[in-house]
């Protein structure tokens, strides 16, 4: 008999938040998405995020919320997409971060939503 492995509920809330951020890019890189792939790329982007927040570090917060925004800004949807990424900015801002994570709340796909 094969014996199941068993997860804690940490371990299945980073695996999902992982899994779903992986389905995300996969999607996005994708040449010919239909509706409904727009769709999914959409809830998994907030679903790994929800996952993140319940085991990742604030980095990890700040990395889903971006993603949240850029799915918005790829999929045309500027009120969202500048929704999320100001809630990047304000983790971004709160947390001080000094390295490479600061440019990445100020996405360039997002800047032509403000003007």
């Amino acid at each position: 008999m094969i014996e199941e492995k068993k997860y804690s509920e940490k371990e299945c809330h980073k695996k999902f938040a992982v899994d779903l951020n992986n389905l995300v890019w996969s999607l996005l890189e994708r040449d010919n998405r239909i509706k409904k792939d727009d769709e999914m790329m959409v809830h998994a982007a907030h679903a790994s995020c929800f996952h993140w927040s319940k085991v990742g570090t604030e980095v990890n917060l700040q990395r889903g919320e971006w993603l949240i925004s850029h799915v918005y800004a790829v999929l045309n949807r500027p009120a969202s997409a500048l929704h999320y990424a100001k809630r990047c900015m304000d983790i971004t801002d709160e947390n001080k971060f000094g390295d490479w994570t600061e440019p990445l709340a100020g996405d360039r796909e997002l800047s032509y939503i403000v003007m």
